[in-house]
């Protein structure tokens, strides 16, 4: 009987490793820093995200509609202090502008650039993400390769959230505000998220039944936003 189990074990163990070899995760950790010039003075935050693509088999892709992959996005949005100008947060996902670069797709953009990337995108394949260990360590983001800014005007009222590209900073923050660092730069540090400390309404968010408050103008804020979760 012991016999006979150790070899049961021994052909789920091996069934389990061969899964894995043909269905594996990736998974890479970066840290996205974003400081904003106002009124003469740097304000600057960061945060270290963490993503992870993983694979199935062939017939789950066929079931999904043809996806090959699931993505999980561990972390916070990047949280800059901006002081008498409010605050912005780099939002790891974006729901309203179609050029804005998602945080899943950000370091993989900048890291090891595609050809011809369309809007916000990337086409991820295995190769690809086993290029990343060989790609450069650290990376600005160009113009094409931003994160969705959200500012607020007093960020204990998530009403007075508007969305704003860089190029309107000094037009929507004032203090003639100008992005100053955007970059992203592999890491092995550990996780922190406290950003629902710093925007006091994200419990009443993330417990809200769709997680999600729209505001004026079409635009809505959701708690993926803030603090990553799997997609």
């Amino acid at each position: 009987m012991t016999r006979a189990r150790w070899i049961v074990g021994a052909c789920v163990a091996a069934l389990v490793a061969l899964y894995w070899l043909n269905f594996p995760t990736y998974s890479h950790r970066y840290r996205l820093t974003i400081s904003v010039e106002a009124d003469g003075q740097v304000h600057s935050g960061s945060s270290v995200i963490e993503i992870r693509f993983r694979f199935w088999p062939q017939f789950v892709a066929g079931l999904s509609g043809g996806g090959q992959y699931a993505v999980d996005v561990r972390g916070q949005a990047v949280f800059v202090d901006l002081g008498a100008h409010g605050a912005l947060v780099a939002s790891l996902v974006s729901y309203t502008d179609q050029a804005a670069v998602s945080a899943q797709w950000l370091a993989l953009r900048a890291l090891n650039p595609q050809p011809e990337m369309s809007e916000g995108s990337y086409v991820v394949t295995r190769e690809r993400l086993r290029e990343l260990s060989e790609a450069p360590r650290r990376a600005g983001l160009t113009p094409d390769n931003l994160p969705q800014f959200v500012w607020f005007k007093d960020v204990v009222d998530p009403a007075t959230a508007r969305p704003v590209k860089a190029t309107d900073f000094a037009a929507v923050i004032g203090g003639n505000a100008s992005l100053a660092i955007a970059q992203v730069e592999m890491t092995g540090k550990p996780i922190a998220v406290d950003i629902d400390k710093k925007l006091p309404w994200y419990g009443q968010l993330k417990a809200s039944a769709t997680g999600v408050l729209n505001l004026q103008g079409g635009f809505a804020l959701g708690d993926r936003m803030f603090i990553g979760g799997a997609s």
